[in-house]
């Protein structure tokens, strides 16, 4: 299963740009999953619904399943292995990651001027497989995208990303 990390300093539109890219893949018929990483703690469960209080009542990990969502709340004390989490996705063709820079996934960077950073991570890195900006950058060699470009992202992904994994 293709597995693409979009990287990027906070603020970028790392979310925004999935929001549009992934209902063009759903178009195309690809079954797409989406892995949110996030280095602070949240709370996805709501106070008062049966698993948040099964959870409150000390279950460690609380499923819920439903005709239409299986849902898998986790209580943790350490992030998990990436290789881990990527293994809980089954029914899609590909996973979009937003995070894991580190992690040696291909990966397309967004860089967006005024979202108070000077400058893009792949300065300091290895360069992305694309570059989604709103910034020239005259000396990197991989694509790079407009920010308002979802639709060529979605022509390159699957093209030059989906297809090569898949045959």
């Amino acid at each position: 299963m293709p597995v693409l990390s979009f990287v990027g300093r906070s603020g970028s539109g790392k979310t925004t740009f999935l929001e549009k890219l992934i209902p063009l893949l759903v178009a195309r018929g690809y079954r797409v999953g989406a892995l949110k990483h996030t280095h602070h703690s949240v709370e996805i469960d709501k106070p008062g619904k049966d698993s948040y209080r099964l959870r409150e009542a000390g279950a460690v990990e609380v499923v819920t399943h439903a005709p239409n969502l299986l849902a898998l709340i986790r209580k943790q004390s350490t992030d998990l292995p990436l290789e881990e989490v990527l293994s809980y996705f089954r029914e899609t063709d590909i996973v979009l990651v937003e995070g894991y820079k580190g992690a040696g996934l291909p990966r397309i960077e967004i860089f967006r001027k005024d979202a108070g950073h000077s400058e893009p991570l792949f300065l300091h890195d290895t360069p992305p497989q694309a570059l989604v900006t709103d910034v020239s950058f005259p000396e990197i060699t991989c694509p790079v995208f407009a920010l308002d470009d979802d639709e060529s992202v979605a022509d390159w992904l699957e093209t030059d990303f989906l297809r090569s994994r898949h045959s």
